[in-house]
């Protein structure tokens, strides 16, 4: 019983990784906010907890999450379309 509940979890999260939107979406919202990222990995030792928080809340105090995560949406969606075009102008020049 265990085991394939366990099975079942782990196929669930195989097939989302496998999804290209999910992956792209990641990686655009690592790179437009690369800054905050980049924070929190090499924050200063010395730095307490809520100095750390306060960094982030006014990250996102400038603009606001929802609209940070507006422009990651569109920029994934471009990316993907771009991407897909691309791959349809290379096969198109194949088989040509």
């Amino acid at each position: 019983m265990v085991k394939d509940t366990l099975n079942s979890v782990l196929e669930n999260f195989k097939e989302r990784t496998k999804n290209p939107f999910l992956g792209t979406l990641v990686v655009v919202w690592i790179v437009h906010n690369w800054r905050l990222v980049y924070s929190l990995f090499y924050f200063d030792s010395k730095l307490a907890l809520d100095k750390r928080l306060s960094y982030i809340e006014q990250y996102f105090s400038e603009i606001p999450f929802y609209l940070n995560l507006l422009h990651v949406f569109l920029f994934t969606i471009l990316i993907l379309s771009v991407t897909y075009l691309f791959l349809g102008v290379s096969r198109f020049i194949s088989d040509f």
